[in-house]
């Protein structure tokens, strides 16, 4: 069948000689990613090549054998199979006629014993350490002849997810397991095998043992892309105060982590909150003349600093803006990890203060790349080519870096210094601003008013691949609501 490769990826990138049109279909380097995103392969544990994820392994990922297989979590070791997760097969033969092998499954509970379920309890089904095999993960430079900063990550590696160790320090500690929320009780169920909802001449050896209600839970795996976004809706709030003097309008909006027992957002670095802010009169935007600005996360087709050709702007599209910030300072909001135990401040921190100075929107572009605007560009220190308009929760998201408001991510940057990059290419995470469990971020707001009673919209969206992505692969990647006040 056919092959194709779109934009660079983690074999073209990690094998030299791979990739322009030559096939990576023997890679010597495969950054471990199928011993996470496909441990179910079959064979040799640990090591693989996602290409040898065929069958179940590739229709399925993460099933259900997978991790009930797993006898217990080795902190210790990297990663996935063959190494923390400590994964165990049966051997013998069945005494089933219909098997060939006595099937061995490791779980919550001790009674199970159903001869097609040979069940073996296992403790660390009811501890989050289960799920640390997978969602805790430091990492070296990958592409050959790179390397990390050792004065700023003195081990040699990059903190790339961190869930696990997130939670361990949050207020849910040996309160609420990751399963707590993730793998909800289902009061419906008589057991996990989820069969009639009454008791039947099935319950017992064959069917399971009928449980108490809420003993059973969804295998569901709740999380920000469930389709209710029940778990999204309680992790954070929204508070906003405004006041109007003469033709100004001031907003103050406060930002406050409420639910999850772990950083918001958690897991794949390319992830992000974004907070957006805006005001209208009688329907028609307001102005923004001054306050906290989006920064890159939030979405930019392009950036650039003082001293660019502000003018050239190659790719960009009649009625995109280009939105142009200044640089305050470096704010010193709570953040997990590293940058919010004092081993990064300032500077080194990353957590840029910018704040909004204006836009303008492209009427022309010419086949160089240079435009024209419908009025002069402000002078500023940065500059984001965006998209026109405000966040619309559900649908794909808009690149708004610049725009009133901020965001909250773990950035990565490659040896070339490009940002929100796949994490197979990291060298650095020059920021990480995500918002701390019990924690609150404070933003202000400037709009020139032009009626008596503006109305504000703070909305808050969970946005999982970086726009620039989305549109490179063709994915669809809508942004999630979290909260929205309107005032």
């Amino acid at each position: 069948g056919g092959r194709c490769r779109v934009g660079a990826g983690t074999l073209p990138d990690l094998n030299p000689g791979c990739g322009d049109g030559a096939l990576c279909d023997a890679p010597q380097a495969t950054g471990a990613c199928a011993d996470c995103h496909a441990p179910g392969i079959d064979g040799v544990l640990g090591g693989r090549d996602l290409l040898d994820a065929t069958g179940i392994a590739h229709d399925h990922g993460v099933h259900c054998d997978v991790c009930h297989k797993v006898a217990a979590v080795d902190l210790d070791a990297p990663a996935g199979v063959g190494g923390r997760l400590v994964v165990v097969r049966p051997s013998e033969p069945s005494t089933v006629t219909t098997l060939d092998w006595d099937p061995l499954t490791f779980g919550p509970v001790a009674d199970v014993v159903n001869p097609r379920m040979g069940s073996v309890y296992a403790p660390v089904f009811h501890e989050a350490t289960l799920c640390a095999g997978c969602h805790e993960l430091r990492q070296a430079a990958l592409v050959p002849g790179t390397d990390v900063d050792r004065a700023r990550w003195p081990d040699g590696t990059l903190p790339i997810q961190s869930t696990w160790s997130e939670w361990s320090a949050g207020p849910l500690a040996g309160v609420a397991p990751c399963q707590s929320c993730h793998m909800p009780p289902d009061a419906e169920a008589g057991n996990t095998a989820d069969i009639d909802l009454v008791p039947s001449p099935r319950v017992g050896r064959i069917a399971g043992w009928w449980r108490p209600a809420g003993t059973s839970r969804h295998h569901s795996w709740d999380g920000p892309r469930s389709a209710d976004g029940a778990l999204l809706k309680l992790a954070a709030t929204l508070e906003v105060a405004t006041a109007r003097d003469a033709d100004t309008l001031s907003v103050d909006v406060t930002v406050r982590h409420t639910g999850a027992g772990h950083a918001l957002p958690t897991g794949e670095p390319f992830r992000a909150v974004i907070l957006a802010v805006s005001a209208t009169c009688d329907g028609t935007p307001l102005v923004a003349t001054g306050g906290d600005a989006i920064p890159f996360a939030g979405g930019a087709w392009a950036r650039q600093e003082a001293g660019g050709d502000w003018s050239r702007w190659p790719g960009a599209r009649v009625g995109q803006v280009v939105r142009v910030v200044r640089h305050d300072g470096w704010r010193d909001d709570p953040s997990p990890g590293p940058f919010g135990d004092g081993t990064f401040t300032g500077a080194a921190a990353g957590n840029r203060h910018l704040q909004v100075v204006g836009q303008a929107t492209i009427t022309a572009v010419d086949g160089d790349g240079r435009v024209t605007f419908d009025a002069a560009l402000p002078e500023g220190d940065e500059a984001f080519l965006g998209d026109a308009g405000a966040l619309v929760p559900g649908q794909a998201g808009r690149a708004v870096a610049g725009a009133p408001g901020h965001a909250f991510a773990r950035v990565l940057a490659d040896a070339d210094g490009a940002l929100q990059v796949p994490h197979h290419r990291a060298v650095d995470v020059v920021s990480d601003n995500r918002l701390v469990p019990g924690t609150a971020v404070h933003t202000t707001h400037t709009f020139a008013a032009t009626c008596a009673d503006p109305v504000v919209t703070a909305q808050l969206v969970w946005r999982g691949l970086p726009v620039t992505l989305v549109a490179e692969r063709g994915w669809t990647s809508p942004d999630r609501p979290i909260a929205e006040v309107v005032r």
